[in-house]
């Protein structure tokens, strides 16, 4: 079995939608994606690091735009892999999949943002294609919906009950840090 470590649209917007007050769930996951790839690349884990782009003149996640820029803990070291997808899955409009078969990679380990939109979307879209999905519930980001009146809670219990009803493994970053740890 052959793991890779996906973070997702882990850009500085995630952080503007916090420090603006906005409603969200796991708003320190930036730190256990950092102690969670750590762990990964010292247990020879890849570590892939997929970004959303969109093209649009003054589109938030624009290449130029300031919520674009990666986070800390997304930031690609050696070779690691880095896809800028353009849709909701890291599948979409990316050679994600291309890599991954190439690489023999088997299982996904998922973390970054958002819990009801790439997150849902990119382990869906994995297990379709056959891959083993884990879903790092702790070190998932999620916000509200503030004009549909639903909480950053509500979206995540739902979304981690729906993908761990037959789409995904959930497990905390302690857990797979232990997982990976060298013994």
């Amino acid at each position: 079995m052959n793991k890779a470590l996906l973070i997702l649209d882990m850009q500085a917007e995630m952080l503007t939608r916090i420090d603006a007050g906005r409603d969200h769930v796991n708003g320190n996951a930036n730190t256990r994606i950092s102690l969670l790839a750590k762990a990964c690349r010292d247990g020879n884990v890849s570590v892939i690091h997929i970004r959303h782009r969109d093209m649009k003149p003054g589109a938030i996640f624009h290449p130029n735009a300031k919520g674009a820029k990666p986070l800390p803990c997304d930031l690609a070291r050696g070779d690691e892999m880095v896809f800028q997808k353009s849709g909701s899955s890291a599948f979409s409009g990316t050679d994600l999949q291309n890599h991954l078969m190439h690489a023999r990679i088997s299982d996904l380990i998922i973390c970054g943002a958002e819990t009801g939109f790439g997150v849902a979307s990119t382990a869906r879209a994995a297990c379709d294609l056959g891959y083993g999905v884990t879903i790092v519930e702790d070190a998932v980001l999620g916000f509200d919906l503030p004009d549909s009146g639903v909480s950053a809670q509500q979206i995540h219990d739902v979304t981690i009950g729906l993908l761990r009803s037959g789409f995904a493994d959930i497990s905390t970053t302690a857990a797979l840090i232990n997982e990976f740890s060298p013994r």
